[in-house]
Protein backbone atom coordinates (compact mmCIF):
# COMPACT_ATOMS: atom_id res chain seq x y z
CA UNK A 1 0.00 0.00 0.00
CA UNK A 2 3.13 2.06 0.25
CA UNK A 3 3.46 2.18 -3.15
CA UNK A 4 0.47 5.03 -3.20
CA UNK A 5 2.23 7.50 -1.07
CA UNK A 6 4.86 9.63 -1.81
CA UNK A 7 6.44 11.68 1.10
CA UNK A 8 7.01 15.04 0.37
CA UNK A 9 8.97 16.75 3.51
CA UNK A 10 10.14 20.20 3.16
CA UNK A 11 14.17 20.85 2.14
CA UNK A 12 15.19 24.36 2.30
CA UNK A 13 12.10 25.60 0.79
CA UNK A 14 8.33 24.00 1.17
CA UNK A 15 8.59 23.49 -2.23
CA UNK A 16 9.82 20.72 -3.89
CA UNK A 17 9.89 19.18 -7.64
CA UNK A 18 8.85 15.72 -6.14
CA UNK A 19 5.46 17.06 -4.94
CA UNK A 20 4.60 17.49 -8.76
CA UNK A 21 6.57 14.53 -9.95
CA UNK A 22 4.36 12.37 -7.74
CA UNK A 23 0.71 13.67 -9.00
CA UNK A 24 2.04 13.38 -12.58
CA UNK A 25 2.58 9.43 -11.86
CA UNK A 26 -0.36 8.98 -9.97
CA UNK A 27 1.32 8.58 -6.18
CA UNK A 28 -0.85 10.88 -3.83
CA UNK A 29 1.62 13.28 -1.90
CA UNK A 30 1.96 13.44 1.69
CA UNK A 31 2.27 17.24 3.04
CA UNK A 32 4.26 17.85 6.51
CA UNK A 33 3.76 21.47 6.40
CA UNK A 34 0.95 23.98 6.12
CA UNK A 35 3.03 26.02 3.75
CA UNK A 36 3.55 23.05 0.94
CA UNK A 37 -0.61 23.42 0.94
CA UNK A 38 -0.26 27.49 -0.45
CA UNK A 39 1.89 26.09 -3.46
CA UNK A 40 0.83 26.34 -7.16
CA UNK A 41 -2.15 28.51 -6.04
CA UNK A 42 -3.10 28.92 -10.08
CA UNK A 43 -2.60 25.41 -10.77
CA UNK A 44 -3.37 23.86 -7.19
CA UNK A 45 -6.85 25.42 -5.90
CA UNK A 46 -7.07 22.74 -2.96
CA UNK A 47 -4.11 20.45 -1.65
CA UNK A 48 -7.03 18.97 0.50
CA UNK A 49 -8.62 17.66 -2.75
CA UNK A 50 -5.35 15.89 -3.72
CA UNK A 51 -2.89 15.12 -1.02
CA UNK A 52 -2.65 14.04 2.44
CA UNK A 53 -1.45 17.02 4.65
CA UNK A 54 -0.04 16.10 7.87
CA UNK A 55 0.74 18.51 10.76
CA UNK A 56 4.00 18.20 11.13
CA UNK A 57 5.80 14.77 11.09
CA UNK A 58 3.86 11.84 12.87
CA UNK A 59 6.14 9.72 14.77
CA UNK A 60 4.38 6.61 12.98
CA UNK A 61 4.05 7.68 9.43
CA UNK A 62 3.05 4.51 8.40
CA UNK A 63 0.63 3.81 10.83
CA UNK A 64 -0.96 7.17 9.79
CA UNK A 65 -1.22 6.45 6.27
CA UNK A 66 -2.45 2.94 6.83
CA UNK A 67 -5.20 4.27 8.33
CA UNK A 68 -6.57 6.61 5.18
CA UNK A 69 -9.45 4.22 3.47
CA UNK A 70 -9.79 3.06 0.12
CA UNK A 71 -12.64 5.88 -0.79
CA UNK A 72 -10.33 8.27 0.37
CA UNK A 73 -7.52 7.07 -1.46
CA UNK A 74 -9.55 6.77 -4.58
CA UNK A 75 -10.95 10.52 -3.96
CA UNK A 76 -7.82 11.64 -4.17
CA UNK A 77 -6.91 9.97 -7.00
CA UNK A 78 -9.93 10.93 -9.08
CA UNK A 79 -9.27 14.63 -8.18
CA UNK A 80 -5.55 14.48 -9.27
CA UNK A 81 -6.66 13.16 -12.79
CA UNK A 82 -8.92 16.66 -12.92
CA UNK A 83 -5.53 18.72 -12.10
CA UNK A 84 -2.58 16.86 -14.39
CA UNK A 85 -3.40 19.12 -17.45
CA UNK A 86 -3.02 21.82 -15.49
CA UNK A 87 0.80 20.44 -14.16
CA UNK A 88 2.13 19.55 -17.39
CA UNK A 89 3.41 21.16 -20.28
CA UNK A 90 1.75 20.54 -24.10
CA UNK A 91 4.22 18.85 -26.74
CA UNK A 92 5.62 21.30 -29.48
CA UNK A 93 2.85 21.23 -32.18
CA UNK A 94 0.18 19.46 -29.98
CA UNK A 95 -1.45 22.12 -28.14
CA UNK A 96 -3.56 21.29 -25.23
CA UNK A 97 -6.09 23.58 -23.53
CA UNK A 98 -5.19 24.08 -20.07
CA UNK A 99 -1.85 22.80 -20.00
CA UNK A 100 0.82 24.31 -17.33
CA UNK A 101 1.61 27.60 -19.55
CA UNK A 102 -2.11 28.55 -20.37
CA UNK A 103 -2.82 27.94 -16.93
CA UNK A 104 -0.12 30.50 -15.80
CA UNK A 105 -0.66 32.66 -18.90
CA UNK A 106 -4.73 32.80 -17.54
CA UNK A 107 -3.78 33.35 -13.90
CA UNK A 108 -1.39 36.24 -14.92
CA UNK A 109 -3.51 37.85 -17.53
CA UNK A 110 -6.43 37.72 -14.72
CA UNK A 111 -4.31 39.64 -12.66
CA UNK A 112 -3.69 42.22 -14.82
CA UNK A 113 -6.98 43.05 -15.44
Amino acid sequence: WMRRFCLQPEGDTPSRKGMVDSILTGCIPVLFSPLQTKLWPWHIERWEDIAIAMDGVPSDIMGRLSQVSTDEIERLRTNMLAVLPRLSYSLPGKPRPEDALETTLAAILKLAQ
